[in-house]
């Protein structure tokens, strides 16, 4: 049980944090005045279009500081690794990559 213990919750931190990143751009661009052409227009193809960009943007840059290796080696002595799992870098990689595809399928 201890061994999954901590993979699943990366997994549902960066689940969280993907959500909330959506989720306020999302009513961001939703509810945004300079944006109401495009609604009219679009829809939610903006809203949805945005929110998904910014999981993507970190996403992508979390993945790639996962793979950086004189960084991973330096954090892992720090406090940043309570939250991100150094010791797990290319597990951790692939996580962040299925995220960063079902976002970009939004």
């Amino acid at each position: 049980m201890s061994v999954l213990r901590r993979p699943l919750l990366d997994l549902i931190r960066l689940v969280v944090a993907s959500y909330l990143m959506f989720d306020q751009h999302f009513v961001e661009y939703y509810v945004a005045k300079e944006h109401i052409g495009a609604r009219g227009t679009l829809s939610l193809g903006v809203p949805f279009a945005r929110g998904a960009a910014e999981v993507i943007s970190f996403t992508f840059s979390m993945m790639m500081l996962t793979m950086c290796y004189n960084l991973v080696r330096y954090l892992r002595e720090t406090f940043v690794n309570l939250y991100i799992p150094f010791d797990k870098n290319i597990v951790f990689h692939k996580i962040i990559a299925w995220t960063a595809a079902f976002f970009t399928g939004i």
